[in-house]
């Protein structure tokens, strides 16, 4: 009797709960189970033992001078206080997706709420929130991240993006300075980490949309993204140096392109690179809703040197209205 007394009580504080504490609990539990069996996996061949273990002779050097410093500061902890465990390097990569899986559904419940249209309907934001962060944790993309010990930039790079939408949302309820100050400081670590950080500003003004920010103060709302904007023409013209430092280094030991596939997107043409983008984008969206042929490198599909096949413009018009799409359906439905 007690015991029936008990669960039932257990059973009201769950469907009661506001916070989607013990909800979010279970999500982090069936993720852990999914992921326990790659915990045991061994090095792959190539990219785990070039970058783990004969890159790491000069520690401090690689950190300063790495497009993903805090990366490769992980990997140095891991690697001081276990050595070249592949459990230990595995068991870190889970933990930091575990991590993101509580970030996700806390900004996206903290988004939900701070909407006019949601204000009230609290049990509907949580539900929502706890829908995202579980197909957040299980979805076969992240399983890349997650089970391929080179990847860890993903989750690294993930987990500061998400602290700083979170001190975001944050800085829009209180309008607290000091909030505002650790939000820039978040994003120079975030574009200190890598040069996709560039996508935070479209992010903030899709953001700004989408919770129908009013623009009586039109000035302040910009204002408040200039250092944003400083940061991405900063990072995007320190990366259009460095890639075109590496070619002229490749061109100087007269390494070709067929030498050397592992070449960026600024090799490329301007045009080309808007293509090869939209073309990226559009798989991208693709393998989210039908997950097959997933692989832990995607080449592009031309070289440098050759032309793009005229049916890849395509891709531009298909990106477009993917992204109107989805713009359209997460604001107005």
């Amino acid at each position: 009797m007690a015991l029936t007394q008990f669960i039932q009580q257990l059973e009201k504080k769950f469907t009661q709960s506001t916070t989607g504490f013990m909800e979010v609990f279970l999500i982090l539990v069936i993720v852990f189970i999914l992921y326990l069996p790659s915990l045991f996996f061994d090095f792959l061949a190539i990219s785990d033992q070039k970058l783990l273990i004969q890159n790491f002779e000069t520690e401090l050097t690689l950190f300063l001078s790495h497009s993903n410093p805090f990366t490769y500061l992980s990997f140095i902890c891991n690697t001081k206080l276990t050595g070249f465990s592949t459990f230990a390097l595995r068991s870190t990569s889970l933990i930091l997706h575990l991590i993101n899986i509580i970030l996700v559904f806390s900004f996206s419940h903290n988004f939900l709420r701070l909407r006019k249209r949601h204000h009230g309907r609290s049990a509907e934001n949580r539900i929502t929130a706890l829908f995202i962060a579980f197909f957040w944790g299980i979805h076969p993309l992240n399983s890349e991240a997650v089970t391929w010990i080179s990847a860890r930039q993903s989750l690294i790079f993930t987990f500061i993006f998400l602290v700083l939408l979170s001190l975001w949302i944050q800085y829009l309820r209180s309008k607290n300075i000091l909030v505002y100050g650790l939000v820039i400081l978040v994003s120079i670590i975030l574009f200190f980490e890598q040069p996709t950080a560039i996508i935070l500003l479209p992010t903030l003004v899709l953001m700004d949309w989408f919770l129908s920010r009013k623009y009586r103060q039109k000035t302040k709302r910009i204002l408040e993204k200039i250092p944003f904007l400083i940061l991405s023409i900063y990072t995007f013209i320190r990366y259009v140096f460095v890639s075109h430092g590496i070619r002229q280094i490749q061109e100087s030991l007269q390494i070709t392109i067929e030498q050397n596939p592992f070449f960026s997107i600024t090799d490329f043409q301007i045009f080309n690179q808007i293509v090869l983008g939209c073309y990226a984008l559009s798989n991208y969206f693709v393998k989210i809703i039908l997950p097959i042929f997933l692989t832990h490198y995607y080449p592009f599909p031309v070289f440098p040197n050759e032309n793009i096949s005229p049916e890849y413009q395509f891709f531009i018009l298909l990106a477009i209205t993917i992204l109107f799409s989805y713009s359209y359906l997460i604001r107005y439905k």
